[in-house]
């Protein structure tokens, strides 16, 4: 009895003998990682900012089958066929914690000759900051950093090993937990005393390309958290076409002093960032020519990089001695450079003019109610003088939903730079709209109904006059302080109600309706970080405080102006950046009319159908998809709050297939009060592509009734 009990307690033991000993390794990787995660903080390593000499050697392979890959976004465009290229490049790379990077290039060569944009944009992953809670300045999650241990597991691989300096190592398996773009994959080699990692190698998937990046930090101090020696592989295929390129390279670090350790900056110069951000990318100074690099490679070329330098170098020759004969584009090129590619040519000496392409995919949006809708604006900038400047934006887009096309001519011309004055002016025309009156008239009939249903149909079935509105604005604007604006102006509309004739003028409704009105703005954002370009004009940059506006606008009645009315508007939008490259979008506010003259129009500017939205961006600030474009002048008042949560990490990012897809995702809560429908809300869910955004929208009304919006918007 007693050899047979003992016989299942050993066979009962098995299992958690086993698991014991597939847990110590994972409790030694646990114990490891722990001196990872407090290597900087124990010894004391910190910085406000780097600048690293880079030295690089480049080689990418291309294979283009068809010439139709170099209009696909974000991809880079080469040659036709099979080709290998190689170059170096010689750069100083700086990152402030506030300001981002800035890449200032001493010398470049490359057998490629339009390298430019490939090695200035791996050039921000030569030094990623290992320990930080981002490698990089606006993505990817260190595995190292303690806040992002939740999303990664770390397993020893192989026992510990001695090196030749007589170091003990141990090697750290890294696997995320789930896939998402935002996470790599690897392992590390860990210094077992002191937490130090000796080097790294993690690969990972971003902006439809495959990146490997490994490397050896410094041996001490500083240097340490970042490294010394780097290369990077990177592999792109898009339709049959393939881009692979590697780099290696070298790189020596100084260091920025810590704030806590210098006197603080006066108040004034606080925000002002115009030192850390004024040049972006320099490559004005840079040389081209091969031999620049013998003095400055750290490792010599390899074979096949030399046999294509002289092959270069007897290419250029022999194009030195001939005349340029430039390669005549066939017409099929030429009409998809026209209809694909974006325009510009310079104006006299001072001037720009900028064409968008005649068909490209941020023209076009879908949504349930407006039906497809193009959209399509040119830019032209004329520098005056060294302060002043005039831009012209023109701005079209016509809704085959609702069959109308919409316009808008901005002109502004800025002055005094120090005190960022601008005069401008602006003609265009507006949503379709009906008078107070006839709102004053439905609601009436609304009275006594709660459903929403109901009140919808009454609002639709309603027998509108609408009319047709153009408008003219003249606004001067002055920024006395950093954050703070105000503005002043005049406002004209001119409403000529459709399908004029005798019957409704037999109802007293008036064929033309003209508005003028002065109108007050302000607007304050606290605390603003910000740069000053080289006219010395305030470029804002960010905020931790929200931006607050108020305006106030009052019409009058004199000669043919007979609309009168006041009203007042306030708003107030923040933008909260979380950890892990989450955001919070928040805005908030209202509006509503003391003065209602006769045939008065309501016509909110914050709670408004937009028809010339200016991006994704102005999606996420609180519109509503699902809800009628008549209620938005039916209500003398509104009060808005509206919510956004956006994350990289959500639900459909997650799973493997879909997360090289969809970047980031979005959780929508919007609320609004009128007069007849209170309250009225509506609850989205959305995702961002690299090509497009596309969200869904439930409208929650009183009644328990549900409707149904969405809305798809194209970019690059």
């Amino acid at each position: 009895m007693k050899l047979r009990l003992l016989l299942i307690l050993a066979i009962l033991s098995i299992p958690a003998l086993t698991r014991a000993q597939e847990d110590e390794p994972t409790a030694v990787a646990r114990t490891t990682m722990k001196k990872v995660f407090t290597y900087a903080k124990r010894l004391g390593l910190k910085s406000e900012g780097l600048s690293a000499e880079i030295y690089s050697q480049f080689g990418f392979r291309t294979t283009r089958r068809s010439r139709y890959a170099r209009y696909l976004p974000q991809f880079f465009r080469f040659e036709q066929g099979t080709n290998e290229y190689y170059g170096e490049t010689h750069l100083n790379l700086s990152i402030d914690p506030h300001a981002g990077s800035d890449i200032h290039e001493y010398g470049s060569y490359s057998t490629h000759p339009n390298a430019d944009k490939l090695r200035l944009r791996t050039a921000q992953n030569f030094a990623p900051s290992l320990y930080e809670g981002k490698l990089f300045f606006d993505r990817l999650l260190s595995p190292l950093n303690s806040r992002n241990r939740r999303y990664y597991r770390y397993y020893c691989q192989d026992g510990v090993k001695v090196d030749s300096t007589g170091e003990a190592r141990q090697r750290i398996k890294i696997v995320p937990r789930f896939y998402n773009t935002q996470l790599v994959t690897g392992y590390v080699d860990v210094d077992t005393l002191s937490g130090a990692v000796r080097f790294y190698s993690f690969s990972f998937y971003y902006e439809m390309t495959r990146f490997r990046i490994s490397g050896y930090p410094g041996r001490e101090g500083l240097a340490s958290l970042y490294p010394e020696r780097f290369n990077i592989a990177t592999r792109s295929s898009v339709l049959g076409n393939s881009f692979n390129a590697s780099f290696i390279g070298h790189a020596d670090y100084s260091f920025a002093v810590p704030k806590d350790s210098i006197p603080p900056l006066p108040r004034r110069k606080r925000f002002d960032l115009t030192e850390q951000y004024l040049q972006r990318i320099d490559t004005t100074k840079a040389v081209h020519t091969q031999e620049y690099f013998d003095s400055v490679r750290h490792y010599p070329l390899p074979r096949d990089a030399q046999e294509a330098y002289k092959i270069a170098r007897q290419r250029e020759d022999s194009l030195a001695k001939a005349e340029p004969v430039e390669r005549e584009k066939s017409g099929m090129e030429e009409a998809f450079d026209f209809l694909f590619g974006r325009h510009r040519w310079d104006v006299g000496n001072s001037g720009r003019l900028k064409l968008p392409a005649i068909i490209t995919p941020e023209m076009f949006s879908w949504s349930k109610r407006k039906g497809f809708v193009i959209q399509t604006r040119m830019r032209l900038d004329l520098d005056l003088s060294k302060s002043s400047r005039l831009s012209i934006v023109p701005k079209a887009s016509y809704s085959f939903g609702q069959h109308e096309f919409y316009w808008r001519l901005p002109v502004r011309f800025s002055f005094a730079p120090r005190r960022e004055m601008m005069l401008s002016f602006e003609t265009g025309n507006g949503n379709h709209i009906y008078s107070g009156i006839q709102a004053e008239e439905v609601r009436r009939q609304m009275q006594g109904s709660d459903n929403f249903s109901e009140l919808d149909r009454l609002l639709n079935s309603y027998d509108f006059n609408f009319y047709r509105d153009f408008y003219m604005r003249l606004d001067y604007s002055v920024k006395p302080l950093t954050g703070l604006k105000f503005e002043a102006g005049l406002r004209y509309h001119r409403r000529s109600l459709i399908g004029w004739g005798e019957e409704a003028a037999s109802h007293g409704m008036k064929r033309h309706a003209e508005t003028l009105a002065p109108r007050l703005h302000a607007e304050w954002t606290p605390c603003l970080y910000y740069y000053r370009d080289t006219s010395g004009r305030r470029v804002p940059l960010y905020s931790h405080w929200p931006t607050l506006r108020l305006d106030y606008e009052r019409g009058f009645s004199t000669g043919s102006l007979e609309t009168s009315y006041e009203r007042i508007e306030f708003d107030a939008a923040y933008v909260i950046q979380l950890y892990a490259l989450r955001s919070i979008y928040l805005r908030g506010g209202g509006g509503f009319y003391t003065r209602r003259g006769a045939g008065y129009f309501l016509d909110f500017d914050y709670f408004c159908d937009e028809n010339l939205p200016e991006g994704w961006q102005d999606a996420m600030s609180g519109r509503f998809y699902a809800l009628g474009n008549r209620w938005y002048n039916e209500s003398r008042y509104y009060a808005r709050f509206s919510a956004t949560y956006e994350s990289p990490m959500l639900l459909f990012s997650r799973l493997k297939w879909l997360a090289r897809v969809v970047q980031r995702e979005r959780i929508y809560a919007n609320i609004v009060s009128l007069n007849s429908l209170n309250p009225y809300a509506e609850l989205g869910y959305g995702i961002s592509t690299h090509v497009l955004d596309v969200s869904g929208f439930l409208g929650i009304a009183p009644g328990k009734d549900l409707t149904l919006g969405a809305h798809i918007i194209m970019h690059f």
